[in-house]
């Protein structure tokens, strides 16, 4: 049976702007790529891990990069419930290519990129008001495909509200968003039912499909404007350039006008 509000397959709809509208009751947000640049912050600590091993071992920026970036591959992120062990494990064989390192710097390396990446974090623009904002209004669960070590150290980075709100790290808890299962523990925290509730992130797979999986609806953001080929998701609302757009979607009268995103 259709639910009230539900869009028709393939459309979008002006959420909240019509009488009998449906509306939220909870919200799970993404954090990377969603409140912050994961994509940015990774580039400059890699940049900077990289600055480092040319200074202190003569070492060429470019194939500490492209080894690197080989060392991710070989790891898997279900390896371990903990995030910081399995990038221990990624300088350890990023430093094996380079005999004349100790392994010992494996821990350096590791710290050293950790300290880079947080110093990159930064709240997208526009996005820690409306992370406060929708926290006025409803229950707020951050839902990230990542480990506690990690994200806690993100969202301290960040700051209010996002490091006060409840966060639930999938890989920690050994669920997947990708399959609906960290939405349906993400469920039971808010005690609400699949239909209260809308997913808004950026990974159309995790976000938007994982989502749908645990019959909740969700709001792509796609800065980029991109094109999926694929069949929408039953419950997919529709696709929006930022997290304010994506809140002013949702609780129109709360978030007036362009707002600070642009």
């Amino acid at each position: 049976m259709p639910r009230d509000g539900d869009p028709a397959p393939g459309k979008t709809t002006e959420l909240g702007r019509r009488p009998g509208a449906w509306r939220a009751r909870g919200v799970l947000l993404d954090l990377d790529d969603t409140l912050y640049g994961y994509r940015t912050a990774a580039r400059h600590a890699l940049s900077e891990l990289a600055r480092i091993l040319s200074r202190d071992f003569h070492l060429s920026p470019e194939l500490v990069v492209s080894r690197y970036q080989e060392c991710r591959t070989l790891v898997r992120e279900d390896a371990s419930e903990a995030g910081l062990p399995l990038r221990h494990e990624r300088m350890r064989l990023l430093l094996e290519a380079f005999p004349h390192i100790p392994g010992a710097a494996a821990t350096f390396c590791a710290e050293s990129y950790g300290t880079a990446f947080l110093e990159a974090v930064r709240w997208f623009p526009g996005a820690q008001e409306a992370f406060r904002a929708l926290t006025c209004l409803v229950p707020v669960v951050v839902v990230t495909e990542g480990h506690e070590d990690i994200a806690g150290g993100i969202l301290d980075r960040l700051g209010p509200p996002a490091d006060s709100a409840p966060r639930l790290c999938s890989r920690s808890l050994l669920l997947r968003k990708g399959d609906g299962s960290a939405f349906l523990k993400a469920l039971e925290w808010l005690r609400l039912a699949p239909e209260e509730v809308v997913m808004i992130g950026d990974n159309w797979e995790n976000d938007v499909v994982g989502a749908s999986l645990a019959d909740i609806r969700s709001i792509w953001i796609d800065p980029q404007d991109s094109t999926v080929s694929l069949p929408r998701p039953r419950w997919f609302l529709e696709k929006v350039p930022d997290l304010y757009q994506a809140c002013r979607r949702l609780f129109p009268e709360a978030f007036p006008g362009v707002g600070t995103h642009v």
